[in-house]
This record gives C-alpha cells, structure tokens and sequence, in this order.
C-alpha cells in the first residue's frame, strides 16, 4: 500500500509540476549577468583550433591541464577519502559511416581504442548517445535516420560508458520499437538510460547511479558492477526512493536528460514510448523532486543551433533557472560543435561539447570537449576540460590543448589552479 501511494504522489508531481517535494535551490553569490555581457567580459579564454571556450570565473592553468595529461590512463588512479571523478563526453553516433567501418573491420570497439583507457579511469562516464542501438523498428525517413547495429554495444561497454542519453532528435529514427529495444539491450549491458522510456513518466524520471566506496584495480572499470544500480522497479520501469540503496559514504548522482528538437512526435505520453521533451516549468518541476534524492544531479538537455558557437539567450536564461532550481551541473548537446562553459553561482554549464564519436565532414565537428568533473565530500569541487579530436579513421583521441590566458587576468590565475569552485 505504501509503495502505491508513493506512486500516486510521483504521478502528481510529475504531471502536474508542484514539485511536492518543494525547491531545494543552491545558494550563492555570483551575479546574474544579462547574455551580451556573459559572452563579451569572460576570462581567461580556451581557443580550441578555431574556437574559443570561455570557462566563465575560472582559473586555468598549462600546469593543471599538464598534469591532468601526463597522467598515464592505463593506470587506475586510486583517490583517498570520499573523491570521486565522472567525465562527460558529446555526441557519439554509431551509425552511418561509423557503423560501416566497424563492420568493415571486424571490430565494434575500434571508435574508442585511443581514448578508452582516460575513460575507463573515471568512476562514470557518460555520453549523448545519437542513435538507437537496435535491429529492430521502421526507418521514418528523417534528414538523417540512424540506427547503430546491437554489436556496437562491444564498444559502449569496452569504453567504460556507465550511463548515456537517448533524449536526442535521433533516437526515434526508427520509431518505438527500436527506441524500446536500444533501451533494453542497453541495460541490459549494465549501460543505464536516461530521458526516454516506456511512457511519459519513465522518460521523465530521473537515473540513480550509486557510487560505493568498493575500488578495484581489475575488472571493466573502478570498483564493481554492482556499485551501479538503475533502482528500476520491475514492470513499472522507474524507481522508487525507498528502493534505491545507498552505500556508506557512498556517491549518488541523479540524470535527467530532455530534448527540444524535432520531431516532436517522439515526445512520450501517458501511454506512449519516447523522449522527454524540453518544456522549461516541467523540467524544473522534476530538477525539484530529484534534488533531496541525489549528492550530485547532472541535467543534460539537447538543445540549441546546429554549427552555432554559442548558445542562444534564451539557453543561457533556462540554464540559470535550472541551477537555481537545484541542478550540479548541466551538459548539453546537438550542435555538434563545442560552445562556451559557464560558471554560474558556483555550478558550471557546458552549452556543448561538440562531437566525440560522429562521421561528420565539417573541420569544427571532429573537435570536441571532455569534462573532467571532481566530485570531493559529494560536492562537484572541480572541472577540468580535455580537448579531444576525431581522426580521419573516426577515432576519438585526446588532443594537445593550447591554453591561453590574456595577462590581464593573470594575476587571478593560481599555478596548479584547476576550473574549481
């Protein structure tokens, strides 16, 4: 009986918005800066071949990123206390000429080779999956329709991805059944979901993942599988708190992911499979309910122009909202290019992270960013960005950053200073 009066609440609170559980909003103290002055009075500035990312209010320096580099990958770097690190990829597409090349070589992994050891290092990683990993559904016939074979899953899990997005405008390229069946190959993989499912409210309801305090120098990534769990209540597709474990000192991180480009009948329903849709009073109704839930909430929405190298203001005004509203961290994604990071009251916002894994021919969309989060005393306590690029063979590699800061902000500028709080 318990169990269905939760329900009933959750079912309330999502669809009507009240957010029951009330606004938990971080304090802070930064201004709220009007969007031409966010963009014009940044410093220090990150040129990244061609374009220029912004951390706003950070202080970056070559002896960090240095030492973030030359740190060996391969080996598992094991952190004291409560420290834990998540990285943050953009857009991967295993379809298309991605997924042809694969197949022509005889390997499903071959995208991530050159980058998965800095991923596996992370204790999660997470990217926008572009495509529906399924041999199932009816091609729509959209601009673009992807749909990546189910072997390509080979190299999801072999990078060490522990959770992805399929909140994009591809990922009903070939209808529900496809959407449906990616979802379930994917968990089935031990790769958790978030922002599509079954029906409206599976779409919407956020993705636990807990980080225990188990380490392990073996295995697919740090610590176990069983440190991450979806909290999913069988036949009814979504969580409830009560159920979702919390281990002793452990990290937990909620994901909730939307998107805002067409085709809008990929929106789910009441009774219908699809995506969460991006409407500003519902998102941040749901941003209210999973903030008490979680240590960290990450809110990924993909949104804004294609090819544009900034975000549009009404972006930057929802992005502040959702900080306001309680987010840790927001990561976009869509415009297949990189865009500028903002810090804002103390959380930071990455507009977009450009391609990570894509087939597309622009020079701009074969650089991408990597964010590099420290959560310490499960607050975010640093982000670190890692320029990557996409070769000509489609393979994501990390990129020697070129970073610069204009001498006026120097004296700001600590040596050994990381984007932290």
């Amino acid at each position: 009986m318990i169990r269905w009066l939760r329900l009933v609440a959750l079912v309330l609170a999502s669809i009507t918005g009240f957010g029951l559980l009330g606004s938990l909003a971080p304090t802070g103290h930064s201004p709220l800066f009007p969007f031409p002055v966010i963009l014009a009075d940044l410093s220090p500035t990150i040129p990244l071949w061609g374009h220029t990312v912004r951390p706003f209010g950070s202080a970056v320096t070559r002896g960090q990123v240095g030492r973030e580099l030359a740190r060996d990958p391969s080996q598992r770097v094991l952190v004291a206390g409560s420290e834990r690190t998540l990285v943050f990829v953009g857009d991967v597409m295993l379809s298309r000429g991605v997924g042809s090349l694969m197949k022509s070589r005889n390997d499903w992994a071959y995208p991530f080779h050159e980058i998965k050891d800095t991923l596996r290092a992370a204790d999660l990683a997470f990217c926008n999956l572009e495509c529906p990993v399924s041999d199932r559904g009816r091609n729509l016939h959209h601009l673009y329709s992807f749909r990546a074979d189910p072997k390509a899953l080979e190299g999801l899990k072999l990078a060490g991805f522990r959770v992805v997005s399929q909140a994009n405008n591809h990922a009903y390229d070939w209808g529900q059944a496809a959407l449906l069946d990616s979802i379930g190959r994917l968990r089935a993989a031990s790769i958790l979901t978030v922002g599509a499912g079954q029906n409206d409210l599976e779409a919407h309801y956020p993705t636990f993942v807990n980080l225990g305090d188990a380490r392990s120098n073996s295995g697919p990534g740090p610590g176990d599988r069983g440190a991450l769990r979806s909290a999913m209540v069988p036949g009814l597709g979504y969580a409830e708190s009560s159920s979702i474990p919390r281990p002793q000192g452990g990290l937990k991180v909620g994901f909730l992911a939307y998107v805002n480009i067409d085709p809008k009948e990929a929106k789910a329903g009441i009774d219908r499979p699809g995506v969460a849709w991006l409407e500003p009073e519902r998102v941040l109704a749901d941003i209210r309910f999973a903030r008490p839930l979680v240590d960290v909430l990450v809110v990924c929405p993909h949104w804004g122009v294609e090819y544009a190298s900034r975000p549009t203001p009404e972006q930057v005004a929802l992005a502040h909202r959702m900080i306001d509203a309680g987010a840790d961290l927001i990561v976009g994604s869509h415009p297949h290019v990189v865009q500028p990071l903002e810090s804002y009251r103390g959380r930071w916002i990455a507009y977009s992270l450009g391609n990570f894994v894509f087939d597309q021919k622009g020079p701009a969309t074969h650089l991408g960013l990597m964010l590099r989060v420290t959560v310490r005393d499960k607050r975010v306590a640093a982000v670190t960005p890692l320029p990557i690029t996409i070769s000509a063979d489609l393979q994501a590699k990390l990129a020697p950053p070129v970073w610069h800061i204009p001498p006026r902000a120097m004296p700001a500028a600590k040596a050994g200073a990381t984007m932290a709080q």
